[in-house]
Order: structure tokens, then C-alpha cells, then sequence
């Protein structure tokens, strides 16, 4: 009878270490799932449905799958904000350049409004003398 209840017991815990055993790898894939889960939305994409993973080693494809396109779709967005940033950078030097350029007119017609006022001055007072001179006789 004791060999009997030695044998039940062994048979007991042999049946919860194999309970134990897949209620670990049931939590593995819930883990790798939730992981999938949170990468998917982090990258924006929907699910896919899923038939759900047979294996640790095919959730762990789709986890590095979901990784690598997490990691294009950073690579992207940052390559997308140096492509902005250099277009910003050119727009501020071109409107740099056009203000400068603008300047530049604005003096270059200050100028020429300078020098038409000193030519009517000019002339004007060659009127006067001329004048004044003919007045002289």
C-alpha cells in the first residue's frame, strides 16, 4: 500500500512539474504576445489577424520582424526630419539672401534718388547764377 502511495505521489508531481511547465510557456507566449502587441501599436501598423503563434520560436520571428520594422520605420522619420531640416536650412538661407538682395536695391534707389536731388540742385543753383549774373547788366 505505501509503495502504491509512493508511486501516486511521484505520479502527482511528476503531473504538476508538467503543469507547471506549460502554464510557464503559456505565460512565455501571453509575454511574447503583449510584446507583439505593444510593438505593433508603437509602429503605427494594425494587426495582422493571427492564428496565433504554435511556438515560442515563431513568436519570436514575429517579435524580431516586428523590431526591424519598428526600426525601418524610425530610420524613415528621422531621415524625413534631416530631409526637412535641410530644406528649413535652405528656405533661411535663400530668405537671407533675398533680404540681402532687397537691401542692397533699397540702397542702390536710395542712391539714385540722392544723386537726381543733387543734379536738380546742381541746377537750380546754375539757374540762379545765371540770374543773378544776367540781372547783373
Amino acid at each position: 500500500m505505501m509503495e502504491e502511495l509512493r508511486k501516486m505521489m511521484r505520479s502527482l508531481l511528476q503531473l504538476q512539474a508538467a503543469c507547471e511547465q506549460q502554464f510557464a510557456q503559456v505565460q512565455e507566449r501571453e509575454s511574447m504576445m503583449e510584446e507583439e502587441r505593444r510593438l505593433r501599436k508603437q509602429d503605427g501598423r494594425l494587426a495582422k489577424s493571427s492564428t496565433g503563434t504554435n511556438s515560442a520560436a515563431e513568436a519570436s520571428k514575429v517579435l524580431a520582424e516586428n523590431r526591424r520594422l519598428v526600426q525601418e520605420q524610425k530610420e524613415e522619420q528621422l531621415r524625413l526630419q534631416r530631409e526637412e531640416e535641410k530644406k528649413e536650412e535652405e528656405k533661411k538661407i535663400k530668405d537671407e539672401e533675398d533680404a540681402f538682395l532687397a537691401e542692397e536695391e533699397r540702397v542702390k534707389r536710395a542712391e539714385k534718388i540722392r544723386q537726381e536731388r543733387e543734379c536738380v540742385r546742381q541746377q537750380n543753383q546754375q539757374e540762379r547764377q545765371k540770374e543773378e549774373w544776367e540781372a547783373s547788366f
